[in-house]
């Protein structure tokens, strides 16, 4: 009996140090970043560390990276190799939080929120996640020479400047035709919206071979267009394509003004629960 209750409180206590009641287990990511206290680093063990940009405290969670259409380095946030973005196996989900005053901004009908860039000698190759400044919807972007494809955009329209917007892409290239997920909910929505669904084609970004894969916020890889205005919060990457019940679980802890916990977290929380099972079995 003392060994189980030992075993209670040593849950209780890791629940507590998660912060949070117990949610289900993320896919561990490959890539995040908090933007809590005025910082660019990548939580994962990857070390995908961003470089400039602007902050506010004012984060779903804690601090988050704010973008400005003015000059200097508050347009965007880059990293200049991110070997994860091509190799990324059959599929990938980037999940983040959006504010902003998307229905009336100036300086262009696009904003680039994130573009994942592929250098090459016909003008280069790109998929990106936009936000429409005239009618507040999320587009898809897909560039195989230079020039911007734009896939149908989300029905989701984000037209409360004080909100937060949970922003999931989740891609799967595994099946006969590429699948995409995307999924807009608001933070005062109860849950996750069914999300919108397409198959664009991203034949030629599977079979790109070039040296460097590029990561740019906020603005087009030459920084010179496509600024997006507004804050990105809880920006992670996943090498998988997440079900709905693991997008909802990124909203519910967003909702809940939690950051996403670490992987080492989580999984000292599963090796308890497997514990506790344990000990309740040999007590029988």
């Amino acid at each position: 009996m003392k060994m189980r209750n030992v075993m209670i409180a040593l849950m209780g206590g890791l629940l507590c140090w998660s912060g949070t009641v117990a949610f289900g287990t993320i896919a561990d990511y490959t890539a995040y970043w908090s933007f809590d206290n005025d910082d660019n680093s990548d939580a994962s063990a990857n070390a995908y560390h961003l470089s400039n940009g602007g902050f506010t405290s004012s984060g779903v969670a804690g601090g988050a990276a704010l973008f400005e259409n003015v000059s200097g380095s508050t347009r965007r946030r880059n990293i200049n190799d991110m070997p994860l973005i091509r190799d990324v196996g059959s599929a990938f989900t980037t999940s983040m939080w959006l504010q902003g005053d998307f229905m009336s901004q100036a300086g262009g009908s696009i904003g680039r929120i994130i573009r994942y860039w592929y250098p090459d000698t016909s003008g280069g190759r790109s998929v990106e996640v936009a936000v429409g400044r005239w009618n507040g919807k999320i587009f898809l972007g897909l560039s195989e020479n230079g020039s911007d494809v734009l896939e149908p955009a989300g029905s989701v329209v984000m037209n409360d400047a004080n909100a937060w917007y949970h922003v999931a892409l989740a891609v799967d290239l595994s099946l006969p035709s590429d699948q995409v997920s995307l999924y807009v909910t608001k933070d005062s929505a109860a849950g996750i919206v069914t999300p919108d669904t397409w198959s664009p084609n991203y034949s030629s970004i599977k079979s790109y071979s070039g040296p460097d894969r590029m990561l740019y916020i906020g603005a087009v890889h030459n920084n010179t267009s496509g600024f997006y205005v507004g804050a990105i919060d809880e920006l992670a990457w996943y090498s998988s394509a997440l079900s709905s019940a693991e997008v909802g679980e990124l909203f519910a802890r967003g909702k809940a003004g939690l950051s996403i916990p670490e992987p080492t977290s989580l999984a000292l929380l599963v090796m308890g629960a497997a514990a506790l099972g344990l000990v309740r079995r040999r007590q029988v």
